[in-house]
């Protein structure tokens, strides 16, 4: 695996310099010492994971790590793969379901040559809308007979744009994409799945948790408030979070206690509270839990 410096997920650093819960625990690994007395991962190797393609299960890889720290890195490095699936989403080559990517390596290790070929081309004609297939082409500019094949398939896609779009439409720019394409705002399914990945590790700057830390139960509250959706259940949210393969670290917040002036706490089964202040929905008003949704809890 080689180190690579570029990333479209948030680093390991960025995590760990936030207030929340995450950040905090992977503050105390660095700070917290082993019955042998060193730090059980010093502060040097959480930097040196960011110089790596996949950070998460570099840090899984470290021995000895106790069960909640190993907990946290397999739960970030689900949130990187749910991601990974709304951008599959964004270039048409999958779905919060499946993709075709997965196809592809089924087809591989079944040695299926005919899905391999539909799931390849599939691939490429997502890769085509974004970057009209240059960056293969310059990935395999020293192997000839890669590179016919893509420049065959790129004939094949801008033969298909021009029948389909008209010879001007084909030869535009392709549309860079943005964050808005990750998920569709007319379809609440959509909107609950974004808003639950990007939340999971954590919410805000202001040590809001993670909604990995939260039952099922706060999470489908959190959101139907957050995005107006108060009829939001737990069995959406947790067919969702399924469906997305993403992983919880330790359940700690369990009830949503409303409070005065908007605000609210997250509190434990016990009651001890974990957060306290406001939160605003999706229309910049802030959520009032004792309206609407009642006061979630779980035991």
């Amino acid at each position: 695996m080689k180190p690579k410096t570029k990333r479209a997920f948030d680093t390991v650093g960025e995590l760990a310099s936030d207030p929340g819960l995450a950040g905090c625990l992977l503050k105390l690994l660095a700070t917290s010492t082993a019955p042998n007395g060193p730090a059980q991962v010093p502060d040097w190797l959480l930097r040196e994971a960011d110089r790596w393609e996949d950070p998460w299960k570099f840090l899984l890889d470290v021995p000895d790590l106790p069960k909640d720290f190993r907990l946290l890195f397999a739960t970030a490095d689900s949130q990187k793969g749910a991601l990974r699936r709304f951008s599959y989403k964004a270039q048409k080559i999958g779905s919060l379901y499946t993709s075709w990517y997965e196809r592809l390596l089924a087809a591989l290790k079944n040695r299926d040559t005919r899905a391999q070929i539909t799931a390849s081309k599939k691939i490429f004609a997502g890769m085509y809308r974004v970057d009209r297939g240059r960056f293969l082409l310059a990935e395999f500019k020293r192997n000839p007979g890669f590179k016919a094949q893509i420049q065959k398939w790129i004939d094949e896609c801008y033969a298909r744009d021009v029948r389909r779009l008209g010879r001007r439409k084909a030869d535009e720019k392709p549309k860079r994409l943005t964050i808005a394409d990750f998920s569709r705002k007319d379809f609440a399914c959509d909107r609950i799945a974004f808003a639950m990945t990007c939340g999971w590790l954590r919410w805000n700057k202001d040590g809001f948790p993670g909604l990995c830390f939260c039952s099922d139960e706060v999470i489908a509250t959190l959101l139907g408030g957050m995005l107006n959706l108060r009829t939001l259940g737990v069995g959406t949210v947790r067919k969702l979070r399924h469906r997305l393969k993403l992983k919880k670290a330790s359940v700690l917040v369990r009830q949503i206690c409303p409070g005065t002036e908007g605000q609210f706490e997250l509190s434990d089964s016990r009651g001890k509270p974990f957060w306290r202040g406001i939160v605003v929905n999706s229309s910049g008003k802030v959520i009032d839990f004792a309206v609407g949704n009642k006061t979630a809890s779980s035991t």
